[in-house]
């Protein structure tokens, strides 16, 4: 993944915003509540990956999904964790 000056990005339910400069210079909106791949529960966060793949951390559903520039789901990993107190 990458970091570049005056890049950002946001997210709500399942649209997601590609920011320069303070434009909006790109939204996708792909997905639906739930559980399965391709499906979110409180996305928060995002950001591309080197090939421009999408990573979506999925905070409810304890996972990290990505997905193709198109929005066409790749695979996702995590699992949730132990609350120890």
């Amino acid at each position: 993944m990458y970091y570049e000056k005056d890049v950002g990005v946001q997210s709500s339910s399942h649209v997601f915003e590609f920011i320069y400069r303070g434009v909006v210079v790109d939204r996708c909106k792909f997905g639906q509540l739930g559980p399965g791949k391709g499906q979110f529960n409180s996305p928060h966060g995002f950001c591309l990956g080197m090939d421009e793949d999408i990573v979506v951390a999925d905070t409810n559903n304890h996972r990290i999904q990505v997905f193709e520039k198109s929005g066409d789901f790749k695979y996702q990993f995590g699992i949730p964790g132990e609350h120890l107190m």
